[in-house]
């Protein structure tokens, strides 16, 4: 490795650093240096790792006492802990210094996905500060931030782009054992995301071969597969007892009965699709837009100062350029909001999860970054860029006032009469969905946020396109100061 690509990596590392480290300061500030954050990561997460630690540090590693009236180990924690690379640092910490602990593993999975992103995007990029600002939005985008309540997603996040290098690679015909060796990484460390990414895999095989400047073959498919194959089955010490245990439990098999009413339930979720893409996230736990309809299910994809901006120019692209990344992003749009398309990558035991959508998040930045490379020889026209901020703002405006319209009506008018007549077993989704509730203060102060989130990130990126810094170092600095 030259002196220039380390350079570049390391500070690629370093600035991941730095943003992770001022984002998380307020609460390292406020819990003594731990890293301490709400609701799963608190009732599920650290408990989880502090079981995991007990038993394997006992020499006990297959059976947990304390989970439940005794659990098997090996099947029932693969999906949360043992599994990834970033749990087993935390044995040589004590119990009582595990906030520290976690505080440090936080920033180490950040970095390692900015570094991972980093290494794939330079393959598809010809200017080294577009592959940073692309590992950049990665670490930091809506899905990232949104995935801190569930600590274990940032692992996969941080390991996914791996499977698209190595499959780059063998594509070119160099380096075939590091492809077995991601997907056998990627599914020892969670093997819930391990189907989406295998399902993302594929969707990106077959669209590198058929729409690639490269003369591609399905021989070249073929020795993709099998050499991905392998590494799954290298992982089978984990994934045949996980699936054993998966069986035996009633939230995945009870799933499948229900299959069709979950897919209809996802219609008004459609509108938290659009949310997660062209506005930030607001915080998983609440919504600016007063409606929370599955709010736990990954709905966030949105990319700092870019937003829906790039996107909305690729799917027009995609109409006209055959390139592979257009192509892809529009296919992946579509399976989101087809309710079977969707629950494929969960094998349909549910509908509503866009949890594979760190793999959207990444052809979204190819996408980005193809767009303005090209301004070099080719830049954006003005009916290109009024056309993508009018789908932005029609888009944002509906989305956020048709809720709170939708709301008044529900919650202060028409509560009493709709709650008399709606099918009684199907009462608890109209009361899930929050539109039944009056508004909070924290409905007010999670609208702020959303607006002033998102006039931070839209401001910046029409600061940005007027003095032409798309292409400069100086976009650099701006977007750590942004993910921060």
């Amino acid at each position: 490795m030259n002196s220039n690509r380390k350079s570049l990596i390391s500070s690629t590392a370093f600035l991941t650093f730095i943003v992770t480290l001022c984002a998380i300061l307020p609460v390292l500030i406020s819990c003594s240096g731990k890293l301490y954050l709400v609701g799963d990561y608190m009732t599920q997460q650290i408990p989880f790792m502090k079981e995991s630690r007990r038993v394997i540090l006992s020499g006990t590693p297959f059976w947990s006492a304390n989970t439940f009236f005794g659990a098997n180990f090996i099947g029932t924690y693969s999906f949360y802990v043992y599994g990834s690379p970033f749990f087993w640092p935390l044995l040589l910490v004590p119990e009582r210094y595990m906030g520290y602990g976690l505080a440090v593993t936080f920033i180490l999975k950040h970095i390692v996905a900015a570094l991972t992103a980093k290494l794939y995007l330079s393959n598809h990029t010809k200017i080294s500060n577009l592959a940073t600002v692309g590992a950049l939005l990665y670490a930091f985008s809506g899905y990232t931030i949104d995935s801190t309540y569930y600590y274990h997603f940032l692992d996969v996040i941080a390991f996914f782009p791996l499977i698209l290098y190595c499959t780059d690679k063998v594509l070119d015909n160099a380096k075939k054992p590091l492809l077995s060796l991601s997907a056998f990484v990627c599914a020892i460390t969670n093997y819930y995301f391990f189907v989406g990414t295998s399902f993302l895999f594929l969707f990106y095989l077959g669209f590198r071969i058929k729409f690639s400047n490269k003369k591609y073959n399905y021989r070249d498919a073929i020795r993709c597969i099998l050499l991905y194959g392998l590494g799954g089955l290298a992982s089978a010490f984990i994934l045949i007892p996980s699936l054993l245990c998966l069986l035996e439990t009633s939230k995945a098999t009870n799933s499948w009965s229900t299959s069709l009413l979950s897919s209809l339930l996802t219609i008004p979720q459609s509108i938290k699709f659009l949310e997660g893409i062209v506005l930030p996230s607001e915080g998983i736990l609440a919504s600016g837009t007063g409606f929370n309809f599955s709010a736990f299910t990954s709905t966030a994809a949105f990319l700092p100062i870019f937003g829906a901006f790039f996107f909305f120019i690729a799917l027009s692209r995609s109409k006209t350029e055959k390139t592979w990344d257009y192509k892809l992003l529009k296919f992946m749009l579509i399976l989101t909001f087809i309710p079977f398309g969707n629950g494929l990558f969960s094998l349909f035991t549910n509908m509503s999860y866009t949890r594979w959508w760190y793999g959207f998040v990444l052809i979204s930045i190819v996408c980005a970054l193809h767009i303005i490379e090209d301004t070099e020889t080719t830049p954006l026209t003005k009916a290109e860029c009024k056309k993508s901020a009018k789908r932005i703002r029609v888009i944002a405006l509906t989305i956020t006032l048709t809720p709170i319209i939708l709301k008044i009506l529900v919650a202060y008018l028409l509560r009493n009469f709709l709650t008399s007549i709606f099918p009684k077993q199907y009462l608890k989704y109209l009361y899930s969905s929050g539109l039944l509730d009056s508004f909070t203060s924290t409905d007010i102060r999670y609208l702020v946020v959303l607006v002033f989130l998102t006039t931070l990130s839209y401001g910046t990126l029409y600061l940005v396109l007027k003095k032409e810094l798309l292409l400069t170092k100086k976009m650099i600095p701006i977007l750590c100061i942004i993910c921060a």
